[in-house]
This record gives structure tokens, sequence and C-alpha cells, in this order.
């Protein structure tokens, strides 16, 4: 399995994020993940690194920039070298779908992150 330097995990619920950091850190897939409770904090320190992260998970309904404004602004950027995936707790609703299709993301799950889900993101794109 190849190991890769960025993983960003960006939610609001610190007992999600920690699961999900949990179940990333064990697969050995990256020993790092930054994690951010907003689209901002994210979006910030993307904009002011050189190198983007190869694996971004998402949640779509945070304060202060929610996952679509995120991805807004990450395609508006030009930047797509980053797998992304947007999770979320409940269906999307037609307004996200529709707002997603012209989105940067690889693919949508439903939380909570499982050993399972992460290793079939890997499988896919890594």
């Amino acid at each position: 399995m190849k190991k890769i330097d960025k993983v960003f995990l960006i939610d609001d619920d610190t007992i999600n994020n920690y699961i999900s950091e949990s179940i990333i850190k064990k697969s050995g897939f990256t020993d790092t993940v930054n994690v951010f409770l907003n689209g901002q904090d994210a979006w910030h320190t993307i904009k002011s690194n050189s190198e983007n992260p190869q694996l971004i998970l998402v949640d779509i309904n945070m304060p202060v920039m929610d996952g679509l404004e995120f991805l807004e602004q990450y395609g508006n950027s030009g930047k797509d070298d980053s797998v992304i995936y947007l999770m979320h707790t409940s269906p999307l609703t037609i307004e996200q779908s529709n707002r997603l299709k012209n989105l940067p993301v690889k693919g949508s799950l439903l939380k909570p992150l499982t050993r399972e889900k992460f290793q079939t993101i890997i499988e896919k794109h890594f």
C-alpha cells in the first residue's frame, strides 16, 4: 500500500473526528491527519501551502464554512489534485446533489467512517 503525507479531515464533530482519525492512522496509510473544525480553517491552510493534501474528507454541515462552500472554493482555485470525499449523516438534498455536480468531489459517504469505507477509498484512488 502506498503511504501518503497529507490527509485532511474537516468536520466540526470532535467525537467523529476522534474515531475517523483513529481509523485512518491504524490503516497505515498515513501517520499524520490534519483535523479542522470548519472549511475555512482548512481552506486557509491549503491556500498557504504549495502542496495540497492527497486526501480530503469533508463534512457537509459545519459552521463558518460548510463542506459545499469549501468545495466551491477549492474548485474555483484551479486545484484538482486531491481526492475529496464528502461525508454526511443523512441523504443529500436535491439542492446539495445539484451543487455537487460541478465540484471536485470523487464521492460521498455516510458517517461514521469505518475501516471498510476507508479501505474502499484507498483501493479505488491510491
